[in-house]
């Protein structure tokens, strides 16, 4: 038998993976095992992502006591801050904090902004908890860690809660950043009197969530085609 790298040179050993005969200067060896190159490296990545995972999971509250079916978590999540702390994430704290000096402070926009923007937050770290579980629970690969932070599923009742209130799209999908931004911006106008600019804000935001929501759609239909 020929080395599976060397065709012109013969084999000595097998991989004890794949099973693939190998020459003398293609095989490695480790923890008494031999590996040809290309299941040695795959070895290294599975454990480098197992090993993204756990750090992943330091992050978060994972265990048996967590059930995303759990009203509670819905409950929490009314009081800014509470899903996020519950969950593992220590920003909760941050939320929390601002949304009671805001109110205490009488200004109740800024508690307002506070509100939607934990409670969006609140919601993408569920998920974020949900997809980590499962690629664990399954021993799936990560490969690219973008798919944890970004709703690629959203449901069709909290979307179209969401298109009306204007960068709450944005929130809900896991754009944290342009949500914040035109949902800050929605509320300064209206408490400037700028029902102009507001609405304004308001019908592009709604046109927009329209606009993303079928280009999900259209990715959906074209990710079947390739399927079949």
């Amino acid at each position: 038998m020929n080395c599976k790298y060397h065709q012109n040179i013969n084999a000595t050993n097998t991989c004890n993976v794949c099973g693939e005969w190998i020459c003398e200067n293609c095989v490695l060896e480790l923890d008494n095992k031999l590996y040809c190159k290309d299941c040695l490296k795959e070895k290294y990545r599975q454990e480098n992502n197992k090993t993204n995972i756990a750090t992943l999971n330091n992050d978060f509250i994972t265990t048996s006591t967590y059930s995303s079916k759990n009203p509670l978590l819905y409950m929490l999540n009314l009081i800014p801050g509470c899903l996020p702390l519950y969950l593992g994430d220590k920003k909760g704290l941050k939320y929390l904090i601002l949304f009671f000096i805001f109110l205490g402070l009488n200004f109740e926009t800024l508690a307002m902004i506070t509100f939607i923007y934990s409670f969006y937050q609140g919601l993408n770290i569920k998920r974020k908890v949900e997809k980590i579980e499962y690629m664990e629970k399954n021993d799936l690969i990560i490969t690219n860690y973008k798919d944890l932070y970004i709703n690629t599923n959203p449901n069709k009742l909290w979307f179209i809660i969401s298109s009306f209130i204007p960068g709450c799209t944005y929130l809900y999908l896991g754009n944290s950043k342009k949500g914040l931004g035109l949902l800050s911006l929605f509320f300064i106008f209206l408490w400037l009197n700028f029902e102009i600019f507001a609405i304004i804000l308001f019908l592009y935001s709604l046109c927009d969530s329209f606009y993303i929501k079928n280009n999900i759609l259209k990715n959906k239909f074209l990710k079947n085609i390739d399927e079949n």
